[in-house]
């Protein structure tokens, strides 16, 4: 990010990217702010078409995690509802497609993607039948299960340190 060029003041903007960190911070009231943070996994697939696919669908997280904070914060219909319809409804014709996401078989990239779209004001956003398959499909897989009672674990452990 040093490369690209100096950005315009704005006083609204608290971390962006002139800072070496790994979230941006943007002030939207005086009460509230929103916090983005990219986590990026590599789809592990050889085929460039199915790469291009697993990236797309995975942004889909991009948008659901701040709108889910905006609504949690009472802003129920904001700027991010539509962008997150979009990718939604992207999401549900490829589902409708296929079982899996990528190489017609269940990878990683559908733990991933399960975990985004199992989340209950996600899955209450319209009427994705292929979706709400998928998501079923994947919880209850074990490695599904595994996956979040190892997590959960975590949690609780680090819970129970404070």
């Amino acid at each position: 990010m040093s490369g690209l060029p100096e950005q315009p003041y704005d006083p609204n903007l608290i971390v962006g990217f002139d800072k070496a960190d790994d979230a941006g911070v943007y002030r939207l009231r005086d009460d509230l702010a929103i916090v983005q943070t990219l986590d990026f996994f590599t789809p592990i697939v050889d085929d460039p078409y199915d790469y291009g696919r697993i990236a797309a669908l995975n942004s889909i997280e991009m948008v659901t995690v701040p709108w889910w904070f905006l609504k949690l914060c009472g802003d129920e219909d904001n700027q991010l509802t539509g962008w997150m319809g979009q990718r939604l409804a992207h999401i549900e014709r490829v589902l409708g497609e296929r079982e899996w996401l990528a190489a017609g078989r269940f990878t990683v990239a559908d733990l991933l993607m399960a975990d985004v779209l199992r989340v209950t004001d996600v899955r209450a956003f319209g009427n994705r039948p292929a979706t709400e398959a998928y998501v079923a499909r994947m919880t209850e897989r074990p490695s599904f299960r595994k996956a979040r009672a190892d997590q959960m674990a975590l949690f609780e452990a680090a819970d129970g340190k404070r």
